[in-house]
């Protein structure tokens, strides 16, 4: 994904960070904007990169698991290994991104959003 937070005039100043102890990535720049993601299982892969450099391919097929970046034009990926699936089986990533005017309302809003992980919501 790549945020592009603060639109055009500020592509080269965004910064990225991934924790591994809370699975949480996070996104921001000179603007008041923050940007957290998160997951149920936790990523077993991320990266934080150039746009032109986030890429699986034949000779690299996981991500770089660099923890953090920037300032610079970054994207994010994400990236979990489920398995083999069997004929007819399913496995589920559920997700939550946030978006707050500072770090702790940005991981407050993903926590209030974890919440919601795992329940039926009509």
């Amino acid at each position: 994904m790549d945020f592009d937070i603060g639109g055009p005039r500020s592509y080269k100043d965004d910064f990225g960070k991934y924790d591994k102890k809370s699975g949480v990535m996070l996104l921001w720049d000179d603007n008041p904007l923050y940007i957290a993601l998160a997951s149920r299982p936790k990523p077993d892969g991320w990266d934080i990169t150039a746009p032109a450099k986030l890429k699986i391919d034949d000779d690299r097929r996981d991500l770089k698991n660099n923890l953090e970046t920037g300032p610079k034009d970054i994207a994010t990926g994400i990236q979990w290994n489920l398995g083999d699936l069997d004929p007819g089986e399913s496995k589920s990533v559920e997700m939550v991104i946030a978006s707050a005017q500072s770090r702790e309302d940005v991981l407050e809003m993903l926590k209030k959003g974890r919440k919601f992980i795992g329940k039926k919501i009509r």
